[in-house]
């Protein structure tokens, strides 16, 4: 039989001789063996990643499972920072407004580093968890900590000049306060995952928590009314996760 130049034939006598039949088909047959042992190689090999994937699953979640029990007691210590942050503002404050700085009455701000155990145990939950609404979370604690500690840095330097912002400075305490509040649930293992809504009333009842009240901080709950008065949120996750 041949067709446009090919040309393909069985040998008559193949029964007795299957041999004539596989050199005139050998390429085909190699072709077949090739494309059988390709399927089982492909097999095995996406058994050997789906297995890597399920070992490495099982790690991260191990992993995590032992950052979470220690989350708690990081949330805690991020709570405490926040509340000891006011407190020192609060003494700022009031010696700079009512005696002013002299040498006879410095201001000393004492150092504003977080434990760097507490940091760390935020970092691993981070690079383990699955959870994006926790790491979004834990990201903001971090991140809101380090920049009120770069604020805070220079007041020994020129307190005046800080006066007035001491009142924002608060107010991002009580906003470090809530995003930790809001991932306690998390820690303790009453929730499977972190609630992705902070809202501006967690951020007062918070501000409340850590002794910042509006009889006694009228300028800071004016602040926090502001920003929710322009539809501002405590912390645009938006942004973080287009």
């Amino acid at each position: 039989m041949s067709y446009d130049g090919l040309y393909c034939r069985l040998p008559c006598n193949w029964l007795s001789d299957p041999s004539l039949c596989w050199f005139e088909w050998q390429t085909l047959i190699s072709g077949i063996v090739a494309v059988f042992v390709g399927g089982i190689s492909i097999h095995f090999l996406r058994q050997q990643i789906s297995q890597s994937e399920q070992h490495e699953r099982s790690r991260r979640s191990g992993n995590m499972s032992a950052a979470r029990a220690m989350l708690r007691f990081a949330i805690v210590q991020a709570c405490d920072h926040a509340q000891t942050m006011v407190e020192e503002l609060d003494k700022v404050r009031v010696t700079v407004e009512a005696k002013g700085r002299s040498p006879s009455n410095p201001v000393k701000f004492p150092s504003s580093e977080p434990d760097p155990k507490m940091i760390d145990v935020f970092a691993k939950c981070i690079e383990w968890s699955e959870d994006k609404n926790l790491t979004l979370y834990l990201d903001q604690i971090i991140s809101n900590i380090q920049i009120l500690g770069s604020r805070v840095s220079t007041i020994n330097i020129n307190p005046r000049s800080h006066v007035i912002a001491i009142n924002d400075y608060v107010l991002q305490c009580g906003i470090i306060h809530a995003l930790a509040i809001h991932v306690l649930p998390y820690a303790r293992r009453d929730v499977g995952s972190v609630d992705p809504d902070l809202s501006w009333d967690s951020v007062s009842a918070s501000l409340r928590h850590i002794n910042v009240h509006e009889k006694y901080h009228p300028k800071v709950y004016a602040a926090l009314n502001r920003r929710k008065d322009r539809g501002s949120r405590p912390v645009d996750f938006s942004v973080l996760n287009p």
